[in-house]
Parts: structure tokens; sequence; C-alpha cells
């Protein structure tokens, strides 16, 4: 069963990943939001997160995030999905396994 919170998150794929939409970390974050655990260090804000997402998008074709499992309790949402992506540079294909949690604060990710 879907609530607000996969809603946003199913959203935020959707929109920033899929579409390739970079308006849309603002548009779905809270001001200073944070993001670990991509990347060797946190995230801090909109800015930094924008410049990994252009250079993930640079360096790869095709990201898809599939996801197998969702859950929500309270603020948090956590959900189990397939990463898959080609490299531009070589055209391998490349897929993983990976566990997203999102921390929400006021309808947007905070955490």
């Amino acid at each position: 069963m879907q609530n607000d919170n996969t809603a946003l998150m199913e959203r935020w794929f959707e929109q920033v990943w899929h579409q390739k939409r970079e308006d849309a970390i603002e548009e779905l974050t809270v001001p200073g939001f944070y993001c670990h655990g991509v990347g060797t260090e946190p995230m801090v804000g909109a800015e930094p997160f924008k410049a990994m997402h252009r250079g993930l998008l640079a360096a790869f074709d095709d990201l898809q995030f599939e996801f197998m499992h969702m859950f929500a309790e309270g603020d948090l949402v956590s959900g189990l999905c397939e990463f898959s992506m080609t490299r531009k540079n070589t055209g391998e294909r490349v897929k993983c396994l990976g566990n997203v949690v999102l921390r929400v604060e006021d309808g947007k990710i905070a955490e």
C-alpha cells in the first residue's frame, strides 16, 4: 500500500533520475538536505547533489532504478532496488542491488 512517503520516493527516482530533471532536486528536498552513502563524503544541500547528479548523467546512459520492495514507517521510507546503467565510454552494462532509505520532513526529503 502506497503512502505519501513512498509516493515521494517514487517521484524522486522518476523525476530526478529517469526524467533527468535537475530542478526536481530542490523541488523535492528541504533546504540543507543531507545525503550520505553516495560517494565518499556526505553532501549537504542541493548544490553538491546536483554536481554528483550531473557527473553520473555524463558518465552513464539509461540509468534505471527498479524497486522490488518499498516500506514506510513514520518519517522513514526504505526501498530495495536494482540500479542499472550503461557506461558511456565503454558500453559496459552495470547492474547492482541497493537499499535506499529516506527521511521525510514536511512532505520533502530531509535525509
